[in-house]
């Protein structure tokens, strides 16, 4: 049985791993890989370059999805009935908060302000998505990749904070 030491190496290099920082388990493949072809142990070789391909992929597709998550950052203008435009400010795929849009250089104020708390940069950092998260970042990716027209309703964030109102 592994050591609690050896478990916690496992899953700091596993997590480094998901979120992009590490390629050792491929190492550790190709290594595997290599000794295996050296003994002459050809089919072990060929199940281990199998295990790789698809340990590789998986990592093409974490990549893309870290890609796709960080830029889902933006303020999403939303025109509502009877002026009731609201202001959605996702970040990272998640919706933070919903704003009724402004009118006079007082509301601007306060959407401006809101905006910079939920965009500050200890926020952005990347990284794993917390798993209470997923659901509403599979949502918020479905419902643009769905209607991508509605990309041409956002804004980066920083162009809303640029804006005098």
């Amino acid at each position: 049985a592994p050591t609690a030491r050896a478990y916690g190496d496992r899953v700091r290099e596993a997590r480094g791993f998901l979120e992009g920082s590490s390629d050792r388990p491929l190492l550790k493949l190709e290594s595997a890989m290599r000794q295996a072809s050296e003994k002459m142990e050809y089919e072990r070789a060929a199940i281990l370059r199998d295990k790789w391909q698809r340990v590789e992929s998986l990592r093409e597709r974490f990549s893309r999805l870290r890609f796709a998550v960080e830029s889902l950052s933006f303020v999403y203008m939303v025109p509502g009935h009877a002026s009731d435009d609201r202001f959605y400010l996702i970040r990272r795929g998640v919706i933070c908060d919903t704003l009724l849009a402004p009118r006079t250089p007082e509301e601007w104020e306060r959407v401006q302000r809101r905006v910079r708390e939920v965009f500050q940069p200890r926020h952005m950092l990347p990284g794993a998505v917390p798993s209470h998260e997923v659901d509403e970042l599979l949502l918020v990716t479905s419902w643009f990749a769905m209607r991508p027209e509605e990309m041409d309703a956002t804004v980066p964030f920083q162009t809303l904070l640029q804006q005098e109102h």
